[in-house]
């Protein structure tokens, strides 16, 4: 057991089931660093690492690790059946190179050689977009690695997308009804192009009604868009045609009732409907992957009851970016979705939120966004907002290629406010041949794979066993929770009970300590240098956030602290701290100047009693960053008995030829647990 708690009395809230995992790994991570059933001898690197959100890994030193003492049904063969399960929340730093273990069963590496897996939930940078981090699954075959994509980071995974006979439907509109019920439009591909549209409860996926575009009907097979006038008229969109169809009627025949008819030739790749300074209108845009694509906007009231689109009649026109899927509009701005900007040679996938100023001269610019995110993957289409939540919801119609896999036809939701947006993925090996992976407890995918490898180690953070230091390519950066290596697959029973907490005692309590100036936007006010001298620092990297950020300063060495009073500034009490069992962490981001960089820094706590005399101080490990990527890190320390003030202590020191101390550090946080 490696926990600095030790196990307390479980709260159950698996719904009255009560597995007993007698020979399962479980990692809660959420109250104590603790195996739930202590079956393994584990080595932990990089401090401790629980917190409520879950254990706390900083992709520079965490790692927790097994190399004896598995269960035998772990180390017997590569053909083993084998399920991996965490919760994953991925930091922010994208890795420039192979990525990390977040959870990886296999052989005990050479410190030096490359590390292949039986199974294992991999992070790396994504394959398709180099500004974001991706979760996947990867499992060694014979002389190579399949490696199968899950999730990208900001995206959760909502429901896979209905399916309807033995063809998967390719998802394309969207639009909710109201917070519950949405609608989606799709394809069949592979079976006469048939389209259909869905009526779905949000979020379960469960389908509540259908029906059918005829052939017939101008771009029938494939309608692309949905939208919704103020008066409540539902519109449809199909390659020639916009359509005002009666729901009702519809859902009720199981065949589409179309009430008007727009023409508009041109512009129906996609389509919205906007209210702006109190006018109504119309929107559709072209999608092109060569060229110069248009969005024209015109009075909704030329389309209301049908006819045809003239384009003398537009409002305005504007240039937008090819391969553009979806918009929408809200709040005064418009929000596409796209495979690929126009200078992109490849697709990424895209999400840009725009001005639309109709008073600017027709023909006006797009392409430039007020903000941009990486869609949930290469192929987004139709979007739109969730009318409680604000989060926008797209479907996807294929991760590398349109339908590339079962699981990349699917809806997806975002903030679109940078979170990392938790995912729980569940790999499910049968021991013959098919991989099954799940996302959030809803089936994803499955694939053949036959692992070629007997395992004999467990890591959790890294499978490396030499670090590099700095920002490196190898260690996990961000939290996981509700860990689960077992034999078998995990049934939604035990699923539910990972999940709700069933493994967690208690609760870790926070309490954050009110540090003055914590990002450097005050100069250095609020620290007081012990040695050398703190310098305040704009530029070369551009901060971690606000505008400014520490930094070491023209120092040979520089050590700077903020004390903190743990009764009057935090409120803890004497008892509290005296029963041993408060934790304190620092986190912090850091960064360096250039490749070659070799000055080294740290975080740490130091521990006073009373009369502010020192118990005992801790560091975290001092390293190198060699670049100007900033990377969130974090240390963590019981409070001895006896401690009523605590320093947080920032600690660099320059190695080599030059003038400054390149160690920069943004954004500190302080913080202390304690058990409910």
């Amino acid at each position: 057991m490696i926990g600095f708690y030790s196990a307390g009395a479980m709260g159950n809230a698996g719904g009255g089931f009560s597995p007993i995992y007698s020979d399962g790994i479980v990692f809660p991570y959420t109250y104590d660093d603790d195996e739930f059933n202590g079956l393994v001898t584990w080595t932990r690197a990089g401090g401790l690492l629980a917190s409520p959100s879950g254990a706390i890994f900083d992709g520079v030193t965490s790692r927790v690790s097994a190399t004896s003492g598995l269960p035998s049904w772990l180390t017997t063969g590569p053909t083993g059946p084998l399920t991996i399960q965490a919760t994953v929340e991925l930091g922010e730093s994208v890795p420039t190179g192979f990525g990390s273990s977040i959870v990886s069963v296999g052989p005990v590496p050479a410190p030096t050689s490359s590390y292949f897996p039986k199974l294992e939930l991999h992070s790396a940078r994504d394959i398709y977009n180099g500004q974001v981090r991706s979760i996947s699954a990867r499992a060694r075959q014979g002389s190579s690695t399949a490696e199968f994509p899950i999730a990208r980071r900001g995206w959760n995974f909502d429901f896979r997308f209905p399916e309807a006979n033995l063809y998967p439907i390719r998802p394309q509109g969207i639009h909710f009804l109201d917070e519950n019920t949405l609608l989606l439009t799709g394809y069949q591909e592979n079976f006469s192009n048939l389209s259909s549209c869905y009526k779905v409860s949000y979020p379960s996926g469960e389908v509540l009604g259908k029906f059918d575009f005829p052939s017939a009907m101008v771009g029938s097979t494939h309608i692309n868009a949905i939208a919704r006038s103020s008066a409540g008229h539902v519109w449809f969109c199909g390659n020639g045609s916009m359509y005002r169809v009666d729901l009702d009627a519809s859902f009720s025949s199981g065949t589409c009732v179309v009430e008007a008819t727009f023409a508009i030739t041109d512009y129906t790749s996609f389509m919205a409907i906007a209210t702006i300074d109190g006018v109504e209108y119309g929107i559709g845009g072209q999608y092109l992957t060569s060229g110069t694509p248009m969005l024209v906007v015109f009075p909704y009231s030329l389309m209301e009851n049908g006819g045809t689109f003239n384009i003398s009649d537009r409002t305005n026109q504007f240039i937008i970016n090819q391969r553009t899927q979806g918009a929408v509009w809200r709040d005064g701005k418009i929000y596409f979705s796209m495979n690929r900007t126009t200078a992109e040679s490849s697709g990424s996938g895209w999400i840009h939120e725009c001005d639309l100023d109709l008073s600017a001269p027709d023909g006006s610019s797009l392409v430039v966004p007020v903000r941009a995110w990486p869609a949930p993957s290469q192929y987004p289409e139709d979007v739109d907002f969730h009318p409680v939540t604000g989060r926008l919801v797209t479907p996807t119609e294929g991760y590398s290629s349109v339908g590339s896999s079962i699981g990349w036809l699917s809806v997806w939701s975002s903030p679109l406010d940078g979170s990392a947006q938790p995912q729980t993925p569940t790999l499910e090996y049968d021991g013959a041949g098919t991989l099954t992976i799940k996302l959030n407890g809803r089936p994803f995918e499955t694939r053949s794979v036959t692992p070629s490898l007997t395992p004999n180690a467990v890591y959790i953070g890294s499978a490396l066993t030499t670090p590099t230091q700095g920002n490196s390519e190898n260690y996990f950066d961000g939290r996981l929770s509700g860990i689960v290596i077992q034999q078998g697959p995990m049934s939604d029973d035990a699923y539910r009970t990972v999940v709700e907490g069933y493994y967690t005692p208690q609760a870790l309590i926070p309490s954050e300590a009110p540090l003055v100036n914590p990002g450097a936007e005050s100069g250095t006010t609020g620290w007081t240098a012990e040695v050398g001298s703190l310098g305040n620092r704009s530029a070369n990297p551009p901060p971690h956030s606000g505008a400014a950020y520490f930094f070491g300063g023209p120092n040979a060495s520089t050590r700077a602290r903020q004390r903190i009073d743990l009764l009057a500034d935090v409120g803890l009490t004497a008892a509290e701290i005296d029963a041993g069992d408060i934790l304190g962490r620092v986190l912090w981001w850091a960064a360096g100047f250039s490749a070659t960089e070799q000055d080294t820094s740290t975080l740490g706590l130091r521990f006073l009693d009373g009369s502010q005399d020192q118990i005992s101080l801790s560091y975290g490990d001092k390293i190198r960053f060699y670049n100007q990527r900033w990377t969130q890190r974090q240390h963590a320390h019981l409070l001895p008995i006896g401690t009523r003030y605590v320093d947080v202590m920032m600690d660099a020191t320059r190695v080599g030829s030059g003038t400054n101390l390149d160690s920069f550090f943004d954004d500190i946080e302080l913080v202390f647990y304690r058990r409910s």
